[in-house]
């Protein structure tokens, strides 16, 4: 155990803490416990720090802090190997077994690990910071903590690591005039001399510029991402156990997953409001409805933001059946059933620019179309209009009458029975319609059943027509 200032013990079993403690050494050593026996009030004047987390103030502005194999790259041509969650390494200061062993290529000194950290847009002059890392080695051994922008350069710092965590820490001020924004920690196995392997865990990096000490704060174990606004609260870089009820006040942030499993009805009980998706789509409002989807609501949640829904959630049904709501009477909750005559509206329109057609499955169904119950009908059965719809093309009435449009007679290939003409249905020919069959004055003749031709005006015409003539009479033969 370190301490920045005293520690006071006195006879009521308290021990008051007037700056910070941090706890560096896990576990505590068997002489704290024969010296303070058991201490029933713990006065802390600022941070309680240890490898689990704390009280006080927090930050991490660099990534990866117990993952030295990954963003971090070599501080110089030396390279270094890094032994993820190494055996040899572990415990951790927290009894984790994430503490990497480093380990350099070569004898040659001054090899270590670096990282970037870009801390725009606000330039580094005279900007304050504090990089710290717990460090053990498999025997005494010195290393160095170092920053350094593009232009200015801190003097390496050395730390004398022994064979048990500890936390190590060195502050740095940028110097004025210093327009980078980019900030590298270093640290280096060796103290320039002599080098070693060392294992490291929880590495950190905080600007306490406007803080009153340049003291590390709580650890804040990072992945990806970096913790970058300074807090003060309370920091649980492991498992967190909290029995009784809780209140919560303020806002709270989850990184990671949170699982309810408790299976009471109101396992979650929300008196407000809940919102879901990157765009804080709503998904119960303070009434705890879902809310009316709106155009708003797809476009923050659109269909890739929905997994594992689809026709299988709804399970197997019987075929030829739709989700729908009940087929008369009250609403109610929607399920399968089949389509009744209602559910399909009077009118339909064929909202196509092409052509529609409406056919029996096979030649031997029938296509049937059926005239409602209304014994006097003013509507018709069937209707064919044009595009403007202010005129029948083909129509049938109530009564079953068929009405069409001029069909001229070159688009008949044969003048159908009882039909003399377009105009009346029954059997007078007219002067116009026996024009189309003789074009030329003179008699007609039939010549056979349904054959008939014309002779037309002329002498020799007319003599053998005058013969013909006395044989229809029944005269010379």
């Amino acid at each position: 155990m370190s301490m920045t200032e005293r520690v006071f013990h006195n006879a009521v079993g308290r021990i008051v803490l007037s700056w910070a403690m941090v706890l560096s050494i896990a576990p505590p050593p068997a002489a704290f416990a024969q010296q303070f026996g058991v201490v029933e009030d713990l006065y802390i004047g600022r941070h309680a720090v240890t490898p689990f987390g704390g009280i006080g103030r927090y930050q991490n502005l660099l990534v990866r802090s117990e993952e030295f194999g990954t963003t971090w790259a070599d501080a110089n041509a030396t390279a270094v190997t890094v032994s993820g969650n190494l055996a040899a390494a572990n415990p951790s200061p927290n009894g984790t077994t994430t503490a990497d062993r480093l380990t350099q290529g070569a004898s040659t000194v001054g090899a270590g690990l670096k990282q970037d950290v870009g801390l725009g847009p606000t330039a580094l002059a005279n900007r304050k910071f504090t990089f710290s890392v717990w460090l053990k080695a498999a025997s005494a051994h010195t290393a160095r903590l170092q920053m350094k922008t593009a232009t200015n350069t801190q003097t390496a710092q050395n730390k004398s690591a022994d064979t048990v965590w500890e936390r190590f820490d060195t502050s740095y001020t940028v110097p004025a005039g210093d327009t980078n924004t980019t900030l590298t920690v270093i640290l280096y196995l060796d103290d320039g001399v002599a080098y070693n392997s060392l294992d490291a865990w929880g590495a950190q990096l905080e600007e306490v510029t406007n803080e009153s000490e340049t003291d590390p704060g709580l650890y804040v174990k990072t992945g990806a991402t970096a913790v970058t606004t300074i807090g003060r609260g309370i920091v649980s870089n492991i498992d967190l156990l909290v029995s009784g009820d809780q209140t919560l006040s303020g806002n709270q942030t989850v990184t990671g997953t949170l699982a309810v499993n408790s299976a009471a009805a109101a396992a979650l009980d929300v008196a407000g409001g809940i919102q879901a998706g990157s765009g804080n789509v709503g998904i119960i409002d303070a009434t705890g409805k879902i809310p009316a989807i709106s155009s708003t609501y797809f476009a923050s949640l659109d269909g890739s933001a929905l997994t594992n829904v689809g026709g299988a959630s709804f399970g197997n049904q019987t075929a030829n059946v739709v989700f729908a709501g009940p087929a008369s009477g009250a609403a109610a909750a929607p399920s399968f059933r089949t389509l009744v005559d209602d559910d399909v509206p009077n009118d339909l329109t064929l909202a196509s620019t092409k052509a529609a057609s409406v056919k029996p499955v096979t030649d031997t169904v029938v296509l049937t179309l059926k005239r409602g119950t209304d014994t006097t009908p003013a509507a018709k059965l069937l209707q064919i209009t044009n595009a403007a719809e202010n005129a029948d093309l083909f129509a049938i009435s109530a009564a079953g009458q068929v009405t069409a449009g001029d069909v001229p007679w070159a688009r008949l290939t044969s003048v159908p029975t009882g039909l003399a003409d377009g105009d009346d249905v029954d059997d007078t020919v007219s002067g116009t319609e026996l024009d189309g069959v003789f074009s030329a004055n003179g008699l007609l003749k039939r010549t056979g059943a349904a054959t008939y031709t014309s002779i037309t005006d002329g002498s020799a015409n007319w003599d053998t027509a005058y013969t013909d003539r006395l044989k229809w009479d029944g005269g010379a033969t």
